[in-house]
């Protein structure tokens, strides 16, 4: 469980950046 729950974090994570990255271009 340990390994799939630091999966989904970084998961998350990575998308975060992702959606700054096309705010910041939008903008």
């Amino acid at each position: 469980e340990g390994t799939v729950k630091s999966r989904i974090n970084r998961g998350r994570a990575e998308l975060a950046r992702l959606l700054q990255r096309t705010y910041r271009q939008v903008m």
